[in-house]
């Protein structure tokens, strides 16, 4: 299943998520309150923690000395797991201008809406 929905301030911006039936695997994150999706492995853990996320400051920096606003350099480190310079940076250069005005708490909370929908169905 692909669900697909309009970022806000984005235009016609998409964000798609795929779903597969739940199947265990080791590694499993634990207390992953979606434990019957098969979400991909690059999943932040901390998406499944209500802990306010705290980007790398050696890292937002790097971002901002490129260039990259605190909004989106934030975003950056929080989707792809806040220990890399060189994937937060090609994430924000493979995004459009638009998608990264998204506040990253208005997209974590959209997420989050999609996933409990889906893990509630699965489960009836």
């Amino acid at each position: 299943l692909r669900l697909s929905a309009p970022l806000p301030h984005s235009g016609n911006s998409m964000a798609h998520l795929t779903f597969t039936q739940f199947v265990p695997c080791q590694g499993q994150v634990s207390g992953n309150r979606y434990r019957h999706l098969s979400l991909p492995l690059s999943t932040p853990s901390y998406l499944f923690s209500d802990s306010i996320f705290t980007p790398s400051p050696c890292r937002m920096s790097q971002l901002m000395d490129m260039g990259v606003t605190k909004k989106a350099a934030t975003k950056a480190l929080y989707w792809t797991g806040n220990s890399c310079i060189e994937r937060a940076s090609n994430w924000v250069f493979e995004r459009s201008e638009e998608s990264l005005m998204t506040p990253l708490e208005v997209e974590v909370k959209m997420l989050r809406a999609d996933l409990d929908m889906k893990e509630e169905e699965i489960r009836e």
